[in-house]
């Protein structure tokens, strides 16, 4: 491990994004659009009523008797399970985002019916620090995701845990493959330095699409269950990037999508049937380095 104080005696490793121009307008509160921009998230308090976490279980517990569901010893989603498990999610996620969302977003300035899934949580799971797909532009747009927890969150039972302020310096191409995310060799440093969010039952988070993430350990017999839906602004682009092991270790290709790409497509692999926009340069080094990483966290968080 490097000594941390010793990167900042040397000359400085010059590694610096692009500036990000993060507005999510579509959130109607001016403090929490603050925090979301300072952050990279928010946590809005007692805005999921009861009836709807209990919509949320109940639609859980159908689809465990449903035809193609199976159980894992991990963390799973109804994204991996067959069309009909995924709509039935679908539908109450639309429905609960529906009656959460009139009170926190302009419904007239976003879309948030892009897709979604609910996560089933075992015993013992915990989600590695990830980031997800960008969903557009995000030097143009802020897209954000929108996470609800059907239970308290504590560090016992796999409470989210962020990165905070990562979503100022991470916002590169990241393809729908974690396998090739830069963050990947540096795990140990970056959990270091990510907090739970210990939220309520009938709290909402909303994160920004770059912000760096996971979960704790699930450590009880109990499966954890929550919902996640995404959320962008009005009539905006919509782009997936991919990569693989035979393309070329310092670029990437951005496909320009579509929503009901987001809603049923398989996002984890190459996109089928959508045009091929460009093939980019990485807007980070191959050789993502530890003093690069560390650099990062010390100007946007003051971590040393």
């Amino acid at each position: 491990m490097l000594d941390v104080l010793s990167v900042f005696r040397r000359k400085k490793v010059v590694f610096d994004m692009p500036e990000r121009l993060i507005d999510p307008k579509y959130i109607k509160d001016e403090d929490l659009r603050k925090s979301y921009i300072r952050d990279g998230y928010v946590i809005v308090k007692n805005i999921v009523s009861n009836e709807d976490i209990d919509r949320i279980l109940e639609t859980y517990e159908k689809i465990k008797s449903m035809s193609g569901y199976y159980e894992v010893d991990r963390l799973i989603s109804t994204s991996e399970f067959n069309s009909d498990i995924q709509q039935m999610a679908l539908n109450v996620i639309n429905l609960v985002s529906d009656n959460v969302f009139k009170d926190v977003l302009d419904s007239s300035s976003c879309d948030y019916k892009l897709g979604g899934a609910i996560f089933i949580k075992n015993k013992g799971c915990a989600f590695q620090p990830h980031q997800d797909p960008p969903l557009v532009d995000e030097f143009k747009a802020t897209a954000s995701i929108a996470w609800i927890p059907t239970e308290d969150m504590t560090e016992n039972n796999g409470a989210l845990t962020v990165l905070p302020h990562s979503h100022l310096w991470a916002a590169w191409q990241r393809p729908c493959r974690f396998d090739f995310s830069p963050i990947n060799k540096h795990l140990s440093i970056i959990s270091k330095h990510m907090i739970p969010l210990e939220i309520n039952k009938g709290d909402l988070i909303i994160f920004d699409s770059a912000l760096i993430h996971g979960s704790m350990p699930n450590n009880r017999d109990v499966k954890r269950i929550s919902i996640n839906t995404r959320i962008t602004p009005h009539n905006e682009e919509y782009y997936q990037y991919y990569k693989d092991k035979n393309m070329s270790k310092d670029v990437v290709q951005k496909y320009k999508v579509d929503r009901e790409y987001w809603i049923k497509g398989d996002i984890l692999s190459k996109p089928k049937g959508y045009p091929l926009v460009s093939v980019e340069k990485l807007l980070y080094p191959v050789s993502f380095t530890e003093e690069m990483l560390l650099e990062q966290l010390h100007k946007y968080s003051n971590i040393y």
